[in-house]
């Protein structure tokens, strides 16, 4: 059964945000509202411009916050949003660290420039999959990134609570 919690519509017990939750409210079938769409759209294309403009290093972690900070309804539909965005370009970041770090000590072996060549595949991906989401969001659909979106909607804790 949805009530309305202290940031709008939530399910039986707000404080209960564990494993789960989201896969929860979709299946109650909770309905975002108009503006918590506008803001979860706007979470993904913070996500995508931040990744875009800054290579996939660190700011676009914090670009899908920016959106969920402005939002003054924070259902579970903005929270899955913004979750699963966070989750996504920590892990895109996460990965050209990676590669960076291989690139460089490859390159004292004459392999560095071949590993660089990974580089642009990771940073098309952390800008171009939010866009993809960002405009299935806007139309309330609890759209999921590849493989990110299923361990968030089903079986991670979310990082950001209401």
């Amino acid at each position: 059964m949805l009530i309305w919690g202290t940031f709008g519509p939530m399910t039986e017990d707000a404080s209960n945000m564990g494993k789960g939750y989201f896969q929860r409210c979709r299946l109650e079938g909770y309905q975002a509202s108009p503006d918590e769409r506008e803001y979860a759209f706007y979470a993904h294309l913070a996500s995508a411009v931040a990744a875009f403009l800054f290579c996939g290093m660190l700011i676009p972690i914090a670009a899908p916050l920016l959106p969920y900070m402005l939002a003054k309804e924070k259902g579970p539909f903005l929270l899955f949003h913004t979750n699963q965005a966070l989750v996504f370009q920590i892990a895109i970041v996460a990965l050209n660290f990676i590669i960076a770090t291989v690139a460089t000590v490859g390159s004292f072996f004459c392999i560095g420039a071949l590993v660089w060549l990974i580089y642009p595949i990771t940073w098309l991906a952390g800008a171009v999959v939010p866009l993809l989401i960002a405009f299935r969001t806007r139309g309330g659909e609890w759209a999921e990134y590849p493989v990110v979106g299923v361990k968030v909607l089903q079986e991670w804790n979310p990082l950001i609570k209401s």
